[in-house]
């Protein structure tokens, strides 16, 4: 489990210095152009490695090591400086996702070459991966609800977060609505019974409940604490209720 947690972070913070790396150096190639932008980078680069192989006390690589790190030394100053001549003269959102989804499938060919056809869950990943912003959204919906016992107002939003994808209602086209972009008012009436499911996430997120003065948190809640479905969450005030008139 450690080892997995260990290799999602070194994932994670590889693409934020690669998407740093790259984002700094389309703004310098575009005022001094891609061939400086490479050489300060990979001087800097050359000078940073020498240092820490110093401080290691790394011995010298074999001599087909070193011939393997060349090759792939020499692709790397010309990939990155295409990419940095891109950045220059073409648009980074444009640039930036075309050359990452062709140069992951490299590696991808290869590995499918060399260690055979990728299994059913790295299938489904790429499948996802062609979907438009599928975890790039960040949906929120407030409804207005009232209690038919009283019928004192509350409200609850559901945040579909980044990286939940979205969220669905039963009685709400979302898929049609969020397509529009800033915040959009629809129009439903759905009347909602105890343990009835409203909706869901897609792959969960958080839902915020909002209801007015005199509301109270039933006991034994507190921050942390898991509900369970159907529990109590909070107790009603108990404000008189005044018989109809006639």
């Amino acid at each position: 489990m450690l080892t997995s947690v260990l290799a999602a972070v070194w994932a994670l913070s590889a693409a934020a210095a690669w998407g740093a790396g790259d984002f700094a150096g389309g703004l310098v190639a575009r005022r001094m152009g891609a061939f400086f932008a490479v050489l300060g980078s990979y001087t800097v680069g050359l000078l940073a490695l020498t240092i820490v192989a110093l401080a290691r006390g790394e011995a010298f690589p074999p001599a087909q090591d070193v011939l393997w790190g060349a090759v792939a030394g020499l692709a790397g100053v010309m990939g990155l400086g295409f990419l940095l001549r891109g950045f220059a003269e073409g648009r980074m959102g444009i640039v930036a996702p075309v050359a990452a989804v062709l140069g992951t499938s490299i590696p991808v060919l290869f590995a499918a070459i060399s260690e055979g056809l990728p299994g059913a869950g790295q299938l489904a990943g790429f499948a996802l991966a062609r979907v438009e912003r599928l975890f790039c959204r960040n949906e929120r919906a407030l409804l207005r609800l009232r209690l038919d016992d009283g019928g004192q107002p509350i409200a609850l939003v559901p945040v579909a977060a980044v990286l939940v994808a979205s969220m669905r209602f039963h009685f709400l086209d979302v898929a049609r609505t969020v397509r529009e972009r800033g915040a959009n008012e629809t129009a439903c009436c759905a009347a909602l019974a105890k343990g009835e499911e409203m909706g869901w996430f897609e792959h969960g997120s958080t839902i915020i409940v909002f209801a007015p003065p005199g509301f109270a948190l039933c006991e034994g809640l507190a921050p942390g604490s898991r509900l369970r479905m159907g529990q109590a969450l909070m107790r009603m005030p108990s404000w008189p209720r005044h018989a109809p008139s006639a």
